[in-house]
């Protein structure tokens, strides 16, 4: 009998234990979770204030946020990082602090844009210079449809030739970027620097040889596209360069077609005559009336 109070004394003591050391344990978990929490929302007011520092230019704020924990990769809600807004808008200093502070230069926002490609739509040379200086790819692609340009599997060359930047276009080039890579609609940098009308873009690409002849979906070349925009020194400098003028699109259109269609009569003599005149001796700044 006394050896059973004794073991029943135990047991009782033991879940005594137990119940203080399970209370304990349950009030430190709470403590711990209470706390990653409040950590957790610290650098998620650090990452937006980061961001929100970088959109609005204070670049004076920039190294205490990074020195108290922001997160230099820091997204939002479209996948832009810090250094993608400074590229975007054209703070090289900032872009250079975030680069120097170990900003990922590769990354993509949701769309499958870089910083790289940023720099470039918006002719920001010196902060495409230090983002390839610190390797970024210069051949990565977006992946969607870009909002502002509607366009998906575009590079950033291709974003050099529709901003028309031809310094740009040419460091890209000297890095390694890939002259005839096209987008999803068949587009190559040489077809946006004619649909945008950068002959001297185009001129530079088809030096280092980009295929004039590559077609886009609708089996169109980059002096079909010229033509149907408008560009007369675009087509002018294709011409020079050795485009083909017959060429057919998939509606068995050609480029003097559309210049007829669209009464773009300059343009259409330029295609009408092209081959029975040495294009390159047209002087169009003297108003040489040649045809």
């Amino acid at each position: 009998m006394r050896q059973g109070k004794v073991i029943w004394g135990g047991l009782a003591v033991f879940f005594l234990v137990f119940l203080f050391s399970s209370a304990a344990f349950c009030q430190d978990s709470k403590k711990d979770a209470a706390a990653r929490k409040e950590a957790a929302e610290k650098r998620e007011r650090l990452n937006s204030d980061l961001i929100d520092a970088v959109i609005k230019g204070k670049e004076h704020k920039i190294p205490k946020l990074i020195a108290e924990g922001a997160n230099l990769n820091a997204t939002d809600r479209e996948g832009m990082t810090p250094l993608m807004h400074a590229a975007l808008r054209g703070y090289t200093d900032i872009a250079q602090e975030l680069i120097h502070s170990g900003a990922d230069v590769n990354l993509q926002d949701v769309y499958g844009a870089t910083a790289l490609m940023q720099a470039c739509w918006g002719g920001y040379g010196d902060i495409a210079q230090s983002l390839t200086t610190a390797w970024a790819n210069v051949n990565l692609k977006s992946t969607e449809e870009v909002p502002s340009i509607r366009k998906k599997g575009v590079t950033a060359l291709m974003a050099a030739a529709m901003n028309g930047s031809v310094d740009i276009a040419m460091y890209l080039v000297s890095q390694g970027a890939k002259l005839n890579f096209q987008d999803a609609e068949g587009q190559t940098a040489l077809i946006y620097a004619a649909k945008f009308g950068h002959a001297d873009v185009g001129r530079f690409l088809l030096s280092k040889g980009a295929d004039p002849e590559i077609k886009d979906q609708f089996g169109r070349t980059a002096l079909t596209i010229a033509t149907i925009h408008g560009r007369q020194d675009v087509v002018l400098m294709l011409l020079q360069q050795g485009a083909n003028p017959r060429v057919k699109d998939m509606n068995n259109l050609t480029p003097l077609t559309y210049a007829s269609a669209l009464d773009y009569a300059e343009i259409y003599q330029l295609l009408k005559y092209a081959g029975r005149k040495n294009l390159k001796k047209i002087d169009r700044s003297a108003g040489q009336n040649w045809y």
